[in-house]
């Protein structure tokens, strides 16, 4: 049975990055000298910032399906504990007893996205934190090392990029605050010097990712530093 390559699904997200900045540089320079420029270009700014994190969730969720299909042993390990612990604490030890768990060795990919998530939604999480814990519950050591490789300065911008897509999609007051909440402590030196805000919040989204941070847009510098945490996960 042939398996999910993760190095492709890895390259395919790098491809997805090249064609957003490339999308971007088009049509920022299309809008130089026109009539709403600025804010023409705050709102791109905003939209290729939201499709690029989407993308990154999308890359994560393929990640994970990826690395299960070539070894499920730890999420059925896992599942089966959950199940025990389910049905002893309404049934009582003898009933457990009397059941068993059959495991699989070979798991078609298309199976294992049915059964991690029956809905057939894209496999997200909340903070990077719970990302890296359902990698120790769901992978074999092989395949998370490189999820508990991230650095703090890895888990900071992958937080902090997730509150900015947040706001843009929701623009809550609740997204708002976290989102400066996580802007206040992005920046604490390389490779994250200048994605953060400073002591003033940010009114408009848009306009921080479209400013320059060193000779590159913010905007720019956040793709590129997902593109660099995927290299590694």
């Amino acid at each position: 049975m042939r398996k999910a390559d993760p190095r492709y699904i890895r390259n395919v997200f790098h491809v997805n990055i090249g064609l957003l900045e490339l999308y971007f540089g088009r049509l920022s320079n299309l809008l130089i000298g026109s009539e709403d420029e600025d804010m023409d270009l705050s709102h791109l700014s905003s939209s290729v910032f939201l499709s690029g994190f989407v993308a990154f969730e999308s890359f994560v969720s393929d990640l994970f399906l990826a690395y299960m299909n070539r070894d499920f042993s730890v999420y059925q390990g896992q599942l089966w504990g959950r199940i025990e612990s389910s049905i002893t604490e309404r049934f009582g030890q003898w009933a457990i007893s009397r059941l068993r768990f059959l495991t699989l060795k070979h798991v078609p990919i298309n199976s294992i996205e049915d059964i991690v998530d029956p809905e057939g939604k894209v496999i997200t999480f909340s903070t990077t934190e719970k990302m890296v814990e359902c990698a120790k519950n769901w992978l074999s050591p092989k395949h998370c090392a490189g999820l508990f490789a991230l650095t703090p300065s890895d888990t900071q911008l992958l937080d902090t990029a997730r509150a900015i897509r947040n706001y843009i999609a929701h623009e809550s007051s609740g997204a708002y605050r976290l989102m400066n909440d996580k802007l206040a402590t992005v920046d604490s030196g390389p490779p994250n010097d200048g994605l953060g805000r400073g002591k003033h919040y940010i009114q408009d989204v848009g306009v921080f990712l479209k400013a320059y941070a060193g000779s590159e847009r913010r905007l720019t510098r956040y793709l590129g530093r997902l593109e660099s945490i995927s290299k590694g996960m």
